[in-house]
């Protein structure tokens, strides 16, 4: 959510209003939307708020899962004990397109016995939240051209979270196969 502070189209011009498929930049957003999400313009901040809270809380209950396996190794040893029909990650890339990609490649590895489940996936640096979230369901942290700061590094120790840093997509696919 965010109050709208500047809209401008792809040479740098500023906008108006940008109709069905128009290509805009918007200033003032407090973090990148995913691709394809509504946008709605309301009355008030309060509504906004209310908004914003909602879809967060959907996607929340989306991707969240409870599984065994803070590291990798022990995530596939969790599954060949079935144990676990699941590989709980935290994904974190670069650029939105990269995140993308990767989810959908993920998506394509799913089988009867065995599902990769995103518990989150986002643009950014990997922070403390996303190591308590990794922590909390026991994924690990996969990092797409990004790098955790120090003191997400020291709380991944402490919580024997493991991070995994990639900068070729098949890496980290290979990897998770």
């Amino acid at each position: 959510m965010g109050r709208v502070r500047a809209l401008t189209d792809e040479h740098g011009q500023a906008l108006q209003e940008a109709g069905p498929s128009t290509p805009v930049e918007v200033l003032g957003l407090q973090s990148v939307p995913n691709a394809g999400d509504d946008v709605i313009a309301v009355d008030t901040e309060t509504r906004a708020r209310e908004v914003s809270a909602f879809r967060q809380r959907r996607q929340t209950q989306l991707r969240t899962t409870v599984a065994p396996g803070a590291s990798l190794e022990d995530a596939f040893a969790q599954l060949k004990r079935a144990a676990i029909k699941e590989l709980p990650i935290v994904l974190k890339g670069d650029v939105q397109g990269s995140v993308e990609a990767i989810q959908a490649s993920l998506e394509k590895l799913s089988t009867e016995e065995v599902r990769v489940r995103l518990l989150h996936a986002a643009v950014g640096g990997i922070t403390e939240s996303d190591i308590s979230l990794a922590a909390a369901s026991h994924a690990p942290v996969f990092g797409f051209n990004v790098r955790a700061n120090n003191q997400a590094k020291d709380q991944a120790e402490a919580a024997r979270v493991e991070i995994r840093y990639y900068g070729i997509i098949y890496d980290l696919i290979d990897d998770i196969k």
